[in-house]
């Protein structure tokens, strides 16, 4: 997501060349400039992972692996401040369907590969419970009844690139996810990128301006320097529970399901001015990340996935790996703006549930049976392993659980107290 009203901003791939909110870099992360995929990892005593195998036996009925129970746990904005801060709920751009065609001019600047972990490199998942605290604490919004029923804490694009290794996707590249276990059960992953963010000049494409261009302020927002919405979700998916995160790059005009919160803003500004994050050894303290409440939840129906591709490249689009991520993120709507050289002249849309994409929901069945398996294994083995700080690393095709030298926790100690309490 781009700052709003800023053409020269911040903007986050909301997977469009590159994987983000959900997917990863296209780059190779192992020759990537940018980090070792191997630093601090501990190759001796690796554990292989296999690849699950679907059932044969089984009719495509029975085969059938869906989502189920979706809930929403909380959502919030990035903000462009020197400290760590986000606004919950927040909310994404709001569509506009303009008369085309119209041009953009190309990307650059600032692009974001994994936000959460640019703007909060200590510990990037603790946006999502500070925000998940809020709705709780100031919105009475409490879904996830008992963390320590939940098997997996993830963003949706560690599932994307376990997806790919299943074999969902074309690409085949080099990955890793830290990997902790919380709880009994609970296994937090945490997302590896060698770069958090990059500077790209032009000629990368048109995803962001596109986005940019077709979308206005949020109610709420206006001002704020917004860099990027995420949303939190949880659901069942083949006998594990999970607790989703991901980027959400905009929704159409709704009713929203919570309150507009702007009538706040003049005291959540004094109190971002004064506010310090601290930070602590072995991890980020809860207040590393500040907390300004504004924005309006909107309805999960409204969601809105944006991509573009030039006109010689729209009729071979990937609509597999597309659909995956709309499903992972239950976002109902796609759509993709189609130009040449910047000039937008067409606007294709689609629905998750459309006739279209059925037989690519068919298709992607078996793959998201393995990786409920691939959950399962993973999570064996994690708790087998106790506190041992680990990782799950992809390197030439083969995936394997390895020890990660590393004397912090992915989550502070205080918000990690919560996987503790016994399901009932």
């Amino acid at each position: 997501m781009y700052t709003y009203g800023r053409r020269d901003s911040y903007r986050s791939n909301a997977g469009r060349n590159n994987y983000s909110g959900g997917g990863y870099s296209s780059r190779s992360s192992a020759t990537a400039a940018g980090k070792d995929i191997l630093q601090d990892l501990v190759l001796v005593g690796a554990q292989t992972l296999s690849k699950p195998r679907p059932s044969n036996t089984r009719s495509e009925a029975d085969a059938a692996c869906h989502i189920e129970n979706v809930k929403y746990v909380a959502s919030y904005n990035w903000v462009d401040s020197r400290d760590p801060t986000i606004l919950v709920p927040g909310s994404p751009g709001v569509w506009r369907s303009l008369p085309m065609p119209f041009r953009v001019r190309p990307d650059s600047g600032l692009v974001y590969i994994d936000q959460n972990g640019a703007r909060a490199p200590s510990c990037p998942l603790l946006p999502l419970f500070r925000a998940a605290d809020t709705m709780k604490e100031r919105r009475g919004v409490d879904t996830v009844d008992d963390w320590s029923a939940v098997d997996v804490v993830t963003d949706r694009n560690n599932l994307r690139k376990l997806l790919s290794w299943l074999g969902s996707g074309a690409r085949r590249e080099d990955f890793r996810i830290d990997v902790q276990l919380a709880g009994a059960r609970t296994l937090l992953f945490q997302r590896w990128e060698p770069r958090a963010s990059e500077i790209v000049g032009e000629g990368r494409g048109f995803g962001h301006s596109y986005e940019e261009h077709c979308t206005t302020t949020p109610p709420g927002l206006e001002r704020w320097k917004s860099t990027g919405h995420h949303r939190v979700i949880s659901y069942d998916l083949a006998g594990m529970k999970l607790v989703v995160r991901f980027e959400v790059d905009a929704c159409y005009p709704s009713t929203p399901a919570g309150e507009d919160t702007s009538d706040a803003l003049a005291d959540a500004l004094s109190s971002l001015s004064v506010s310090r994050p601290s930070a602590e050894a072995g991890g980020l303290a809860s207040s590393g990340v500040t907390v300004v409440e504004a924005g309006t939840v909107v309805p999960q129906s409204s969601l809105i996935e944006l991509k573009t591709r030039s006109v010689r490249n729209a009729d071979s689009f990937d609509w597999a790996d597309a659909y995956l991520q709309l499903y992972l993120g239950q976002t109902p709507h796609s759509i993709m703006g189609v130009h040449q050289f910047g000039t937008f002249e067409e606007r294709r849309e689609k629905k998750l549930d459309s006739a279209s994409l059925k037989h690519v929901a068919r298709t992607q069945q078996r793959y998201l049976q393995q990786l409920g398996q691939l959950l399962g294994q993973i999570q064996r083995l994690v708790v087998e392993r106790g506190d041992a700080k680990l990782s799950v690393l992809c390197r030439s095709g083969v995936l394997q659980l390895v020890e990660r030298q590393s004397t912090g926790l992915l989550l502070p100690l205080e918000v990690l107290e919560r996987f503790s309490t016994q399901s009932e």
